[in-house]
């Protein structure tokens, strides 16, 4: 059992229950690297380990590489998934065991110690000498704090008299060896000499002896020995594990040799005069040098070095050995002409692509070292050693060398302590400190990736300044509100998340339970999915009340939530997944198992969560899970700039682009719109009609009305069918309804006469063009307004037409107040009212709150919607005098179906893939139900000519269903000889489109 814990009381727990089951337990230190772990675990041939959170990822990342182990037990209050939560199983067990009849010699521990040369060696402790040993020595006996303990390392005399003459207190050392545990001591009783280390400890036989095992007379310095002949001591380790070479070379004639230089005086006490090898002892850490020369060379710039110890006013003075320091070789610093350094990439390292935090010139004592001017170090870990931050180093042309060519550590160890008083050569303090100063904060930065590289991509994007809060959270500062508005009695009675399935099942939550249940989410999400702050998690769920939780969730952990609909196919899910670096997905049944085929090639992925009443193999049980978890969370406190979501959204040509949102861009913005869009109240009911893929639907659904204290209803609604939508509304109390203009056409072609909505006072509209015919005849049957809004992915809610402002059929409404919205020319000029031009959101020199913070990773593409002051939306309009919009068409090639927005290039790829396809151009074809369609102009291969082309029509759009979400196929296709194209050969869409439109206008004329 491989115990890895920091001081926390469950380490003496595991200490004991490993006693007593007979466990063999091999402790480490919480600054194991994976390197460090890997080793131990394949050396020692461990079946389990039991460590904490922070040492968990780097287990994860090793146990496939350690097939011996078997369990991993975590001491956390949350989960981890491989994991057992070790705190949970021992609140669970029975408080009676039968304790086992180890044997003295039994092993009980096995300790790994540094030596001069290769890797740790395995200590081995026998019951005998892991516990007899001390009760033998029986020397400590506190009742209450008498005296202090020390050891690990030589107690100088000044430290000693210091804490005598201001505590009172004594200090009594001890020493002793990983192979010996306890070998001298001063304890109490005993005469304290001070800068000794006291007597031998019984029942060791401890002596000062020569090269050859003899014993030396007292006031002669040798090696320090304990006698292990004839008789071996009980309480002395075994073996080093798998290396009786080493155990044997350890000792001398009758003594085993520990590798310490002293001298024993006429009382017997021993007086420590330094190590006879060349492990360095910083502050109580053995270090072997070559586990530091071997990291140190695995770094491109090292050609050779050695490491020894160097004297340390805090970690040890001259008569101990303090901290260590690296004499490097010909360190490579011309790393421009070694091609590490892109000079094409703006001064990126090619080793990890990261930019250069400072540059040089570097001053150095020895001017011939320095073969660059602008010498860069970035962050390829140059000094990525555990504990090296405040180590020392020294650059040198060549290391002394024996005749065979072995480095001389003894002789640079001597030379150090010899010259310690004397000016460090190489770098100078300054520089030094900057290199290691640079290193923390590399490895700090790399700890929170995905933030960093984000936030430092968008940076340069020339938006206007933006004033916000510092810190935002949605989940805290609004649905924690209303939770203690609810407990408080000022909020009206009532759910705050009211779902139906339509079979009788029913869920209403309030916010104190919202508030809750999304704690218990977060907790899922950093406990068993092993989730942190910045990661990016897929969301495909169709309308179920987890999707509310697990964006709820989300936000309260830091997690970047990512929305997908459930119609997408393994295409749609493999790009997602592999552009974004999804690190979780959470899914129903209907794209699990699509999601099983294609996660072998998204290695980002690590964590699928499923949302489902079945189980299914590699998947984690959300449901499960939330039951099990805390309903307490520590809230991450997430800026206010801070990625809190992405949605991908299709553009004219290539795949979607993954716009993000901030904190302040979504919840902000809610509460900065509330009263200004839907003006809901606590006591209202709101129904979004909507996939859950879109952002229309955690506008209408979550931000807004939650951001009033309004309750959302959410029909699942498999399938749209209007008679469905009619019986809801006369069946329940709700007072709002948000729809696309296709949901209104729809429930006009039913009988409206057989319905009643006693409760619905208002309906909205958004995502495509209302017509003036449709808002007529829904309030000729109904009585009832249709209130438009209209607003992109990029931007949220832009323009609206609230209940207090006048209708006008055809218009958009005007723009939300703090957006300053405007008709543009193609100069980014302001146009006057009547003029056609671009729609466009000032964001200079002030940026809006609510504008997204960019396209990920396509810098270019956001700094392209940027004309002149105006984020240019790619929607023609006109203003009229009273600041109202009236929507005159797209600029670009995008297809707007029934709210869907379909990039023509992404129909255009599916259909390539048939073989029948030689070249097809796809664009928008009006319909009276939908507002448009897709349609695609086709030119066959020569032997589909004589195919029937209505069944070839039937085959085609059944071949982009299969292959990319449905409601991109084409409703419409037409077989042509040839496409027209422009000079350089680019199909011209605008043409087809055209073409199109007024073939439809001639038809209605």
């Amino acid at each position: 059992m491989m115990l890895v814990l920091p001081r926390l009381p469950e380490w003496w727990l595991v200490s004991v229950a490993c006693m007593r089951t007979g466990a063999v337990m091999i402790p480490g230190i919480s600054q194991l690297t994976e390197k460090d772990l890997k080793f131990r675990l394949q050396a020692s041939r461990a079946k389990a380990i039991i460590t904490s959170d922070s040492l968990a990822p780097r287990v994860d990342a090793i146990s496939a590489d350690c097939p011996s182990l078997q369990t991993k037990l975590l001491v956390s209050d949350s989960y981890r998934p491989g994991w057992m939560n070790f705190r949970e199983l021992l609140w669970e067990a029975s408080t009676e065991h039968n304790c086992a009849r180890t044997r003295s010699q039994d092993p009980v521990a096995i300790y790994f110690t540094s030596g001069t040369t290769g890797t740790p060696k395995m200590v081995e402790h026998t019951q005998a000498s892991y516990g007899l040993g001390f009760v033998a020595s029986g020397r400590y006996q506190f009742q209450s704090l008498r005296h202090c303990v020390t050891g690990g390392e030589a107690l100088t005399p000044d430290v000693r008299e210091k804490w005598k003459s201001q505590t009172g207190l004594e200090l009594h050392e001890g020493y002793g060896q990983s192979e010996t545990v306890l070998i001298c001591a001063n304890p109490k009783g005993m005469k304290i000499k001070s800068g000794s280390m006291g007597k031998a400890s019984p029942p060791y036989d401890v002596q000062v002896v020569d090269e050859e095992g003899n014993i030396l007379p007292p006031g002669e310095e040798g090696n320090v020995a304990i006698r292990v002949r004839p008789t071996r001591p009980f309480c002395f380790f075994t073996c080093y594990l798998d290396n009786p070479e080493k155990t044997a070379a350890s000792e001398q004639g009758d003594f085993y040799i520990t590798g310490d230089r002293a001298h024993m005086d006429k009382d017997g006490y021993f007086w420590f005069m330094g190590r006879n090898d060349d492990v360095i002892n910083s502050s109580s850490y053995r270090i072997g040098p070559v586990e530091v020369e071997s990291a140190l060379a695995e770094h491109p710039a090292v050609l050779e070095s050695a490491v020894v110890s160097s004297p340390d006013p805090i970690r040890g003075e001259r008569d101990t050995v303090g901290r260590y320091k690296h004499f490097g070789v010909n360190w490579t610093w011309n790393w421009i002409q070694k091609g590490l350094l892109d000079e094409d990439v703006g001064g990126r390292c090619r080793l990890c692509h990261s930019p250069c935090p400072i540059k040089g010139p570097f001053p150095f004592a020895d001017e011939s070292i320095v073969s660059t001017p602008n010498m860069v170090t970035a962050g390829c870990d140059l000094l990525g050693i555990a504990n090296l931050r405040d180590d020392k180093m020294a650059f040198v042309s060549e290391l002394p060398k024996t005749v065979s060519g072995k480095i001389q550590r003894s002789k640079l160890r001597r030379q150090e302590w010899e010259n310690e008083k004397q000016p460090q050569k190489g770098l100078n303090m300054y520089w030094r400190r900057q290199l290691q100063a640079l290193c923390i904060l590399w490895r700090s930065q790399m700890s929170n990736h995905t933030i960093r590289i984000h936030t430092r991509q968008l940076a340069s994007l020339q938006w206007g300044h933006q004033e916000v809060p510092a810190k935002f959270n949605f989940a805290t500062d609004v649905i924690d509100h209303w939770a203690g508005m609810e407990k408080a009695g000022k909020r009206p009675p009532g759910p705050a998340l009211w779902w139906v399935s339509g079979n009788g099942d029913e869920v209403m939550w309030n916010f104190s339970q919202l508030s809750e249940l999304s704690q218990q989410t977060a907790n899922v999400f950093a406990g068993p999915c092993g989730l942190q702050r910045g990661d990016r998690v897929t969301v495909v769920l169709s309308r179920v009340p987890e999707w509310w939780l697990v964006i709820l969730g989300c936000m309260r952990a830091g997690l970047v939530f990512m929305p997908g609909t459930i119609q997408m196919k393994a295409k749609d899910i493999l790009y997602r997944l592999q552009v974004s670096n999804a690190r979780a997905i959470v899914a129903g049944d209907e794209v699990a198992e699509i999601v099983d085929t294609v996660a072998p090639e998204c290695p980002s992925l690590k964590t699928k969560l499923l949302v489902s009443e079945k189980s299914r193999d590699g998947w984690l049980d959300f449901r499960t899970l939330l039951w099990k978890a805390s309903t307490t969370h520590c809230f991450v406190e997430t800026g206010s700039q801070e990625a809190a979501a992405i949605y991908f959204t299709s553009g004219t040509s290539g795949l979607p682009k993954m716009a993000e949102h901030s904190h302040s861009s979504l919840g902000l913005k809610a509460k900065m719109d509330a009263g200004k869009w839907t003006d809901l109240q606590a006591s209202d009911i709101i129904w979004p009609i909507s996939d859950t893929a879109w952002i229309v639907n955690i506008l209408g659904s979550l931000l807004e009305p939650w951001t009033s204290g309004a309750c959302t209803f959410i029909h699942l609604l498999p399938k749209f069918d209007p008679v469905i939508i009619l019986k809801v509304l006369s069946s329940y109390p709700i007072n709002y309804m948000i729809g696309a203009p296709l949901v209104y056409r729809m429930l006009l072609l039913q009988d409206l006469s057989s319905y009643k909505f006693p409760h619905l006072k208002c309906c909205f509209s958004g995502g495509e063009t209302l017509l003036p015919d449709t808002l007529e005849k829904w309030k000729i049957q109904t009585g009832l307004d249709i209130l438009e809004f209209y607003g992109q992915t990029e931007t949220g809610l832009t323009c609206r037409v609230s209940k207090t402002m006048k209708i006008k059929p055809g218009y958009l409404g005007t723009a939300i107040p703090h957006y300053d919205v405007q008709v543009i020319d193609e100069k980014g000029n302001v146009l006057p009212p009547g003029t056609e031009g671009d729609v466009g959101i000032r964001v200079k020199p002030i940026r809006p709150i609510g504008i997204f913070s960019g396209y990920v990773d396509n810098i270019e593409k956001t700094e392209a919607n940027i004309r002149g002051d105006f984020w240019v939306l790619g929607d023609r309009a006109i203003k009229d005098q009273d600041g109202y919009f009236r929507f005159m068409g797209r600029t670009d090639d995008i297809i707007n179906s029934s709210g869907y927005r379909i990039g023509p290039s992404e129909v255009e790829n599916a259909l390539m893939e048939h073989p029948a396809v030689v070249e097809t151009a796809v664009v928008s074809s009006p319909d009276p139900i939908r507002g448009e369609v897709v349609k695609a102009f086709v030119v066959l291969a020569p032997h589909f000519l004589s195919h029937d082309p209505d069944e070839l029509t039937k085959e085609l759009q059944q071949h982009v269903k299969s292959v990319t979400a449905p409601y991109k196929y084409p409703r419409k296709i037409e077989f042509v000889l040839d496409l027209p194209k422009t000079n350089t050969g680019k199909v011209q869409r605008a043409k087809l489109r055209d073409k199109e439109w007024k073939k439809s206008e001639q038809v209605e004329v």
